[in-house]
Order: C-alpha cells, then structure tokens, then sequence
C-alpha cells in the first residue's frame, strides 16, 4: 500500500543524495594492516580466554579499548577527577567530611552519638589510593565474563516451530513451505519477522504481584550467571577445569587427541615433545597464536570506526563483512559470531532509574518519601539514605541523577563479555545479516538456507546436524540502581542495522531492514524500476545511492 505522498516532495527527497560510510571486506583489511595485534595491544586491555568446546577448547585474543584507550586508563582517570571535585578547598587532600559529599561514600551507617570519635573520623583524610579501591570495588574488573543460564532453548523452539510435523527433522517438504509458515508469524506487520515473533517470550510477571516477588521472578528468568564454558586464561583454577574436562585418559596430562587442537599449536606448547602437555605447559597457553583475535572498541570516538575487527583467524569468515559491530567465523567444530553493543551506559543507568522514580512518586509531588519507597525491599536496606545526601527525608530527581550518574561511571569503564549459546543456529541460518529479524529479501532465501544444512542433497535436517553456534557480545557495564546488575535479554543478542542510504531512503524504509519494497515507495512504479536496477523486486542502499 502507498501512502500519499506529492510528488514534488518526493523528487525533493530524491535529489537529496547522502553519502554514507561502509565497512567493506576492502576498508576492513586496511585496517587490520595498519593495526598490528602488536600495536593494537599496546592501547588496549589484552584478555586471552578459552572457549570451553566439547571438542576441544577454542583460544580468544581480545583487544578491548574504550575511546581508543585502555579500561584502566579510563578508570583512572575518573579517579583523577573525583579526586578534584572532593577537593574542595583545593589543598591537595580530602577530609571524611568532604568525601561524605560523594555518593562513593555517602553511607546509611549512623554516626556515633560520641563527639569527640566522630571528630576524629572526620579529621581523617582519604588517599587517592583509597578513592581508587573504591571505584574498582564498585566498578568491577574491567572485563568480566558472562553466559546466558537459558542456553539453547530459544534454537529449539525456533527449531519445533519449522518441524511442523514434530517428527524430529525438517524434511524437504518442510523446508519449501517454511516460508509461507514463517511469513504468517509477522504479528507486527513491519514486513520482519523477529526472533520474537518465531519464538514468542514467556509472558509478563503479573502487576498485581509484590514487587520483590516480580523482580525475583524475572531475575530467574534472565539473570545472567559467571561465564563456566568462556574462562580466563589467568584464572587459577583453569589447568584443573581443562584437566577435568578433556583428560579422558585420565592421566594427569593432555595429549593432542584430548584438547582436538592442531598439531602445529599443540607443538608450539609441548616444550619437553613428550606428546603431552602438563601443567607447566599449560601455563603458557598464552603465549600460543590464538584460534581468534579480535579489537573491539566500546565507544568509538568516529562513528564511522569499526567497533569490531578480526585481526587474525584460522577460521573462516562467512558473513559480508560490510557491518562495523559484527563479525561471523565459522570453526571446524562451531560457528562464533561476535557484534559490539554500543551504549551510553551512564545515560541508561540514568534512564531506567527515572523510569523507577516516576513509578514510585505515587502522589506526582516531584519527590519520593520513605512511605513510597517501602515500594522497593533495596530502599529498606539504606539505599535511600544514601541518596539523600541532605538527610529531609526526601529523594528528589536532582539527588537521585547525581547519585546515579556518580555510580555509574566506575560501571562505564568495563567491559561486559556476554556469552550466547545459540544452539544450532536455526534462526541465525535465516537471519543472514544478523540484525534479529527475517527481512523479505531473506525470507525468499529460507528454503536455499535450510537446504544448506543438508548433510547430503535430498536429506532431511536433525535438529543437531548444524555444528554449535555461539554469540559473544562485548558492551560496556552499566550501574543498575533498583538491580543487582546489567541484565542481559533473554534471547541472542542481535545488533540492529544501523541506518544507510541516503536520506530519502532511510525515511521510506520505516522497517529499518536496508530494502525498499514498493508497499515502501512513496512514488511511481516507474521511478522505483528505474532504481532498482538488478530488478529484484527492492531498492537496496547501494542502488538509492546512485540516483543522481
């Protein structure tokens, strides 16, 4: 369906040309040759990790930069700045008294009823040393690891809901009619069908329910749990976990056959070449060229600066490579894809704490009092009092986004590893540009993509014939005021499309899917055929660029 539109203001429209930034495969190499992993590491915090496969452990090299920094250098100089706004009277050092100014150090705590101890606790002066622990204890390490506790259950119902006859695998059959069946799920009408619309949510906690209830309730839900299958390869306790998981001989050592890794990596480790690594050996898994490395930057200073890149790989890359936040790399034994989430994350902290406020101001007088914050079990535990800096019992806006905004900054200068298990990558099949959605123009493929999965043309498709996929999701963390942390979405965190073409088209393509169809054209047939010059059926990007 068109809608109404002159046709001057369209041709207006049309002329307005706007050229926009890609990531080609071109540009990306480019970059990688001009940032060596040597050079690369030398501005970023370095992690390597261990992707803990059945078949054998897969090394990560992760380059982590925020603002083209370090985290810590960035924490630091947080540390710099609180230390100069504490410093009130600017002499170099900060009594009891001035840091109780400071949400880092405002504290529920009741003050002696003893004069003369309280006075010599406020004679006391804090370090910068002391301000420094504080904001590590609060932000954190600076990269910490993370894994969704749901892990496959989203590919499975993907997967039941195109076996339509339950019998266990997708027979050709099925595959042609998957989708006509997908199509019908466009509960929305967007013309995208959604991991959501193909694997609907569980429904929303009752709001009748305590509040305490509701959030314990959703915290099992979508609660994200300490990364088990993505380890550190610092962590103490790793060598026993590899031991644990692949000595299947159980002989104290790992031969090349247990860990699955090839020869030449397993040389590079075996020092003494008695076809085993111990646990000395082992100790230097670092030090081996990794399965995958990656840059990623959290917040890029240029919006046009690639937020992910693949340094090196022995994997395959199988996506286009024209997205910045994204990359997909197939392994013999599974298929990584990694995307950078960018986020102003004191903004959101900030955001989602209005939101709370406003729910909690029952009676709209712009400020919450005790009576309405028993609403929240936290505010029982001196929440409240610590936000309320001058003690009149009341919280105003002003003193919860200083409180918020002061918190949230230790939060801001870590990363969060967010590790997906995606099952088999049913829907990721579908998805080819990785944006969470099923566009028309995908949605013709569907048939040619399941097809892809067959082991032998003709064959029908088991649920566990794909190899494993997995998502691994870099984003800043964020001071979440009324919970205990980020909670990451239940499903695979998929990374909108960011919006190309020109003006004129990013307005018509209100779904966002990077296609113009002609129910979107808001002109004549002729027009939109003479755009869409391959002529299939849709204006991509690239062709709307070309229209001069």
């Amino acid at each position: 369906m068109i809608r109404p539109l002159t046709i001057t203001l369209f041709l207006f429209a049309l002329t307005a040309v706007t050229s926009v930034w890609a990531d080609t495969p071109e540009t990306i190499s480019q970059a990688v040759a001009s940032n060596s992993s040597t050079s690369v590491s030398r501005v970023a915090d370095t992690r390597d990790a261990l992707l803990l496969l059945d078949e054998g452990p897969l090394h990560l090299r992760m380059h982590v930069t925020l603002n083209g920094t370090r985290l810590q250098d960035a924490r630091d100089a947080y540390v710099d700045r609180i230390f100069k706004t504490l410093d009130v009277d600017g002499n170099g050092k900060i009594s009891r008294l001035e840091s109780r100014k400071s949400p880092l150090f405002s504290s529920s705590r009741a003050t002696s009823s003893n004069t003369f101890l309280n006075s010599l606790d406020e004679a006391k002066e804090i370090e910068r040393r002391e301000i420094s622990q504080t904001v590590d204890r609060l932000g954190g390490e600076t990269v910490a690891y993370r894994q969704d506790i749901n892990g496959d259950k989203g590919d499975l119902e993907v997967f039941k809901r195109l076996d339509q006859d339950g019998s266990g695998s997708l027979d050709p059959a099925e595959m042609a009619a998957a989708a006509d069946f997908i199509a019908k799920l466009d509960t929305d009408e967007d013309q995208c069908i959604s991991f959501e619309e193909v694997n609907p949510p569980p429904p929303a906690p009752n709001p009748n329910t305590p509040a305490a209830q509701r959030d314990n309730k959703l915290s099992e839900i979508i609660s994200p749990s300490i990364a088990e299958m993505l380890r550190d390869v610092r962590e103490p306790l790793l060598i026993r976990k590899l031991h644990k998981k692949y000595d299947r001989n159980r002989d104290g050592l790992l031969n090349q056959g247990e860990i699955g890794w090839a020869v030449e990596r397993f040389k590079s480790l075996d020092a003494n070449r008695d076809q085993n690594l111990d646990e000395a050996e082992l100790t230097h898994i670092a030090d081996a060229t990794p399965d995958l490395e990656l840059a990623i930057e959290l917040a890029p200073i240029d919006e046009r600066e690639p937020m992910v890149r693949v340094l090196t790989s022995q994997g395959k890359r199988i996506d286009d490579a024209t997205r910045r936040d994204f990359a997909r790399i197939a392994f013999s034994s599974a298929v990584v894809s990694v995307s950078c989430r960018q986020i102003d994350s004191v903004r959101k902290a900030l955001d989602a704490a209005m939101e709370q406020f406003n729910q909690l101001d029952i009676d709209g007088n712009g400020y919450v009092d005790t009576i309405e914050a028993k609403e929240r079990l936290r505010f029982q535990r001196g929440l409240f009092e610590s936000i309320d800096i001058d003690g009149d019992g009341k919280l105003f806006g002003e003193e919860l986004e200083r409180y918020v905004m002061v918190r949230g900054e230790p939060a801001a200068t870590s990363c969060r590893v967010n590790l997906y298990d995606t099952g088999h990558g049913f829907f990721q099949q579908l998805d080819r540009n990785a944006d969470g959605r099923i566009s028309r123009r995908e949605l013709k493929l569907v048939e040619q993509s399941l097809k892809s999965l067959q082991k032998a043309p003709g064959q029908a498709v088991k649920r566990t014939d794909p190899i494993r996929n997995f998502h691994l999701e870099f984003v800043r963390g964020s001071f979440q005021l009324f919970a205990t942390s980020d909670q990451p979405t239940m499903n695979p965190a998929f990374q909108q499309l960011a919006p190309g073409g020109p003006i004129w088209f990013q307005r018509m393509d209100r779904n966002n899917d990077g296609d113009l169809s002609w129910d979107e054209f808001l002109g004549p047939r002729t027009v939109f055929d003479r755009v869409d010059q391959n002529g299939d059926g849709y204006i991509d990007a690239k062709e709307a660029l070309k229209i001069k």
